[in-house]
């Protein structure tokens, strides 16, 4: 994604992890609206960097994570997790599908590339959600 005020919260949600835990052990976490935009002025805030990531929810299995990105995302592919991208502000362009260019394995099982060839590209605005199924390759 290209955008010099790109504001994106990004949650990985891994398969039927939550199907697996009993209702004793799950649960809810709010988060404010205010507590969102304090994290993303923090991100926005910070030395120029191409994505920089705020944690908003941790709860293992799953995780929110805002990133604020001003320049091209590193391409990945996540192997046991789907991933919800939700545009809170600013505008950009993520390519989806095809094959990592260069693919590393890291230590976490995700797949990392240099790329992306064969992928479609789709422009999003504030307010667009985009769903990245598991295995499927994005930047």
């Amino acid at each position: 994604m290209k955008s010099p005020t790109l504001a994106i919260a990004i949650l990985l949600l891994t398969s039927c992890a939550v199907a697996a835990q009993t209702e004793a052990t799950i649960a809810p976490t709010i988060v404010s609206a205010e507590q969102v935009e304090q994290i993303r002025q923090s991100a926005a805030r910070a030395p120029s960097a191409p994505s920089v990531s705020r944690p908003i929810i941790t709860a293992a299995p799953d995780a929110l994570n805002l990133e604020y990105l001003t320049g091209k995302a590193p391409a990945a592919v996540h192997t046991s997790q789907a991933e919800l991208i939700i545009v809170l502000d600013g505008a950009g362009t993520i390519t989806t599908g095809g094959t990592l260019v260069d693919a590393v394995a890291g230590a976490n099982g995700n797949m990392s590339g240099k790329d992306i060839t064969g992928g479609v590209p789709q422009h999003l605005v504030k307010g667009d959600i985009l769903l990245v199924p598991q295995g499927t390759a994005h930047m």
